[in-house]
């Protein structure tokens, strides 16, 4: 049956409903997973039952086809083939051309990522997960933060009266390094560096002077300074750096992290399509049909701003020690 959820929001139908089946993709389904198969195939080596458990699906794997309920809720015509599509890390991964170790992608949703692939899960990373890729090389390895589009929400909220526009001017009316501001954009703890529920933000090196400019710009430049962070528990230096979610529309952001990383940043302008035209790429067998419909914009790093942004990034790692330590 048609999930109850979708009730009010006749755009989105996911591929069990669709079709009536459980259709679990390894990338969901097989988050704490070193090898991406049921226990039956790994040698014995669970105590699980199999039998209980769903088989796992790669993206590509046609699941069934659109029942006439199915077709209803969607308006696909029923007897579609229905694939099993990716999770939502697995996509944008994918989706960004990440295909090889040193390729990274930036996720600025509501919450964040770094995700890159290779062929072992991280063991000896912490913070870190691993996401059953499967399509090649196997597994994404991703680090997470709770907080990224969140802060860029609050602050839009807080210091522009919820006017996105008003923000961006004021982001460009401050200065890189936020006038000596710096803000750690803990709102709803963090499970990067560390795992801790309980840590809340904080604004440091406020004046006399400071404006609500350098507080916005604080608050974006503090998640930037966490994805820096994020970025050192990779061992491949970057070859290409992407970014995507929502976060990725405001552009002071997206050349912040570019001067914040000392690396080039491509932002994707069509990024909401592009998890499905690269589900099609792998269903059609057309490796080049995500380049064709790609559009980006190339963010390169300003030397003088990263050389700020440096000396702002060593302040900053010193701020949850210090903070975790209040009552």
């Amino acid at each position: 049956p048609v999930n109850p959820a979708y009730a009010a929001d006749d755009d989105v139908v996911d591929a069990d409903d669709a079709c009536d089946a459980e259709a679990p993709e390894a990338s969901e389904a097989a988050e704490a997973s070193d090898v991406a198969e049921a226990p039956d195939d790994v040698d014995g080596k669970s105590a699980l039952d199999a039998g209980i458990l769903p088989r796992l699906y790669t993206p590509q794997s046609v699941v069934g086809s659109v029942t006439a309920e199915g077709s209803a809720q969607s308006g696909l015509p029923e007897g579609t083939r229905v694939f099993a599509g990716f999770g939502d890390a697995g996509a944008t991964t994918f989706a960004s051309g990440v295909a090889a170790p040193g390729q990274y992608n930036i996720n600025l949703g509501t919450s964040g990522w770094i995700a890159t692939v290779s062929r072992h899960p991280f063991t000896d990373k912490p913070g870190a997960a691993n996401l059953a890729f499967g399509v090649s090389p196997d597994f994404v390895n991703a680090v997470p933060f709770l907080n990224a589009g969140d802060v860029h929400k609050w602050a839009v909220s807080t210091f522009a009266d919820g006017d996105y526009d008003k923000a961006h001017a004021l982001l460009e009316s401050s200065v890189p390094g936020a006038h000596g501001v710096l803000c750690l954009p803990y709102l709803v703890g963090e499970r990067f560096p560390v795992m801790n529920a309980a840590i809340r933000g904080a604004f440091v090196g406020i004046g006399p002077d400071s404006t609500r400019a350098d507080m916005l710009r604080a608050a974006l430049e503090g998640v930037a300074f966490s994805i820096r962070q994020g970025m050192g528990s990779f061992d491949d230096a970057p070859s290409s750096i992407t970014l995507i979610g929502g976060g990725a529309r405001e552009t002071v952001w997206c050349q912040m992290l570019a001067d914040v990383l000392g690396s080039s940043v491509e932002v994707f302008e069509n990024a909401d399509i592009l998890p499905a035209v690269s589900l099609a790429s792998l269903v059609l067998r057309d490796d080049r049909l995500p380049e064709r419909c790609r559009r980006s914009r190339m963010y390169m790093p300003d030397a003088r701003n990263a050389a700020v942004y440096d000396e702002a990034y060593r302040r900053f790692l010193g701020l949850y020690p210090a903070l975790s330590t209040l009552d």
